[in-house]
């Protein structure tokens, strides 16, 4: 037994303790610490600086484990008590008694299914094909006693768990695709402004000068020499930058001719 249990719990009832979980003051607004444990014989006890606080008398159960779920809306704190095949839930109230009875159950784990910030309890059923996923999800909300089996309820939180991974899945992918089109776009861009935009715009800059009208020009043997390969214009930069999501490309131009 550890150090904890032995502050909370008598030494007669060590013996008989099937398992147990401890819970601390905050869950309880302020009592102080709790542990809850389970006798073999299926009653639920509740300690505290070794007294006894409450108990609940569980018909049929042979407990394997016990812990602790808190609901927030509204707010309860309820005990999860799983034996081979059922799992119990027990609520804390003025006494403590069971809320719902969920049988045929193979395993029991307590997360965040929903992704809604506060926790939920997962179920996957014996008598249901393997999956990843529980096949029935509950925050416990529900305060009425009722035994859980293979029902249309079941069956809606397992749809609804799938469609809402389906959903997530796709808007993963989507985020994906649309990351990889914004770098290829870029690539693309940044390709064809380096090995296109200046190749091509040199060339036509050269065969088009004689569109250029250059100061100090005083006759028409101008022409001649820029079509021999002496052009009086020299293009020194190419810049691009965007602008309104849209591509602007300049040259610098520097005029060698005789003013």
């Amino acid at each position: 037994m550890d150090f904890c249990l032995r502050d909370h719990v008598p030494s007669m009832y060590f013996e008989a303790i099937a398992c147990h979980c401890h819970v601390k003051a905050i869950a309880f607004q302020g009592v102080s610490d709790i542990v809850v444990v389970c006798m073999s014989n299926g009653t639920l006890i509740e300690f505290s600086d070794k007294e006894v606080l409450k108990t609940c008398e569980i018909k049929d159960c042979v407990p394997e484990n016990v812990e602790f779920f808190i609901c927030y809306k509204p707010f309860s704190v309820f005990y999860v008590v799983k034996s081979k095949t059922n799992v119990y839930i027990v609520k804390r109230e003025k006494y403590l008694k069971v809320s719902h009875t969920f049988s045929k159950v193979k395993n029991v784990v307590k997360d965040d299914f929903w992704k809604v910030g506060s926790p939920q309890i997962g179920l996957w059923y014996c008598d249901k094909e393997v999956s990843e996923h529980p096949h029935f999800v509950t925050d416990l909300s529900d305060s009425e006693p009722k035994n859980e089996g293979t029902s249309s309820t079941d069956q809606f939180s397992a749809i609804y768990y799938e469609r809402l991974k389906e959903v997530r899945m796709k808007s993963l992918q989507l985020k994906q695709n649309l990351e990889e089109k914004r770098k290829l776009r870029y690539n693309c861009v940044q390709q064809l402004v380096k090995s296109e935009l200046e190749e091509d715009l040199c060339a036509q800059l050269e065969d088009d000068l004689h569109l250029v009208t250059v100061l100090g020009e005083k006759n028409a043997s101008t022409s001649k020499s820029q079509k021999s390969g002496c052009p009086r214009l020299e293009m020194r930069k190419v810049w691009k930058k965007i602008h309104n999501d849209k591509w602007i490309v300049g040259v610098q131009v520097v005029n060698k001719g005789k003013m």
